[in-house]
């Protein structure tokens, strides 16, 4: 049991990156970007390909080389996540919000789309030059690769936060949050500042998916599609548009749900994260969290 606890622990900390993609947006646009799910898989596809890069000009720095392909594939995405914000929400940005969220569904699947004909239909192996070797705690194992995904994960909560609370970008962000109105009159660009939150947003899931597709070894083009969807099932659990709730529901959902393959078939666990979605949305639609105004984004 030691060992699942362990287990739900760091694939928590992937479920919380995602859901404070989420979250964010939502907090400030009342939009669910759906398209952050393909920019988790485009982190671990560009990736493939810039790890190597980097190994390569920096030979017996594996972990050096690693750190920076998942700081320039952060990039990367977050540019992306702003170039999604300029294309799919601006020009529809006064639209219903329906038309919002089909929008993002189409990135989505152009995202995904141009990856299986781009690149492949199979999925890859995904090597890191890095020593992962296996460690003890708490009478179960990790390796280090996991270790690396749940510190990044911490790391980015906490930089995120304090992003937030003690920048003025962050109070810019909180008030536009609280009341775009309000936040016009006070001086702040709203668009500007919903392109930042995009960028953050797409940053946070392309890092997440650099470090899931790494310890684990594998990448496909539909990798994000059901881990997309627990990190929004971790987003609501906490409460949509609370950061501390995206990182409830994150350590939340994965700590259930690697527990319960300790009673369970491993294949019910999707039937696990989503039967928690629908019981939140029945019985306590504004989650573990509730968000109040101050506290969005």
């Amino acid at each position: 049991m030691l060992q699942e606890l362990l287990n739900g622990i760091v694939v928590g900390a992937s479920y919380t990156l995602l859901a404070l993609g989420f979250s964010i947006v939502y907090g400030l646009i009342r939009l669910i970007n759906f398209a952050q799910v393909s920019l988790y898989t485009l982190g671990a596809y560009l990736a493939l390909y810039l790890t190597p890069l980097f190994a390569s000009w920096l030979p017996g720095h594996g972990w050096v080389a690693f750190s920076l392909s998942v700081a320039v594939c952060g990039l990367l995405t977050g540019l992306v996540g702003v170039l999604v914000a300029a294309f799919a929400w601006w020009p529809i940005r006064r639209a219903p919000t329906i038309s919002m969220l089909v929008s993002s569904l189409a990135v989505l699947i152009l995202i995904e789309a141009l990856i299986e004909v781009v690149v492949s239909p199979l999925p890859m192996v995904v090597k890191v030059p890095v020593d992962n070797r296996v460690h003890e705690a708490l009478g179960g194992h990790y390796s280090s690769l996991q270790a690396a995904m749940l510190v990044g994960g911490v790391a980015l909560t906490f930089l995120l936060y304090n992003f937030i609370r003690f920048t003025k970008f962050g109070r810019a962000i909180r008030a536009t949050a609280s009341n775009v109105d309000s936040a016009v009159v006070l001086g702040v660009n709203v668009t500007s500042t919903t392109f930042v939150v995009f960028g953050i947003a797409g940053a946070l899931a392309g890092v997440s998916g650099v470090l899931v597709s790494s310890t684990y070894g594998v990448a496909s083009f539909t990798m994000g599609e059901i881990v997309g969807l627990k990190g929004f099932t971790a987003a609501v659990l906490g409460g949509m548009g609370s950061v501390w709730g995206a990182v409830v529901g994150g350590f939340t959902l994965g700590i259930i749900e690697s527990m319960s393959t300790f009673l369970l078939p491993s294949q019910w666990t999707a039937v696990v994260a989503f039967g928690i979605l629908i019981l939140v949305l029945a019985f306590r639609p504004t989650g573990l969290l509730r968000t109040r105004a101050s506290d969005r984004a």
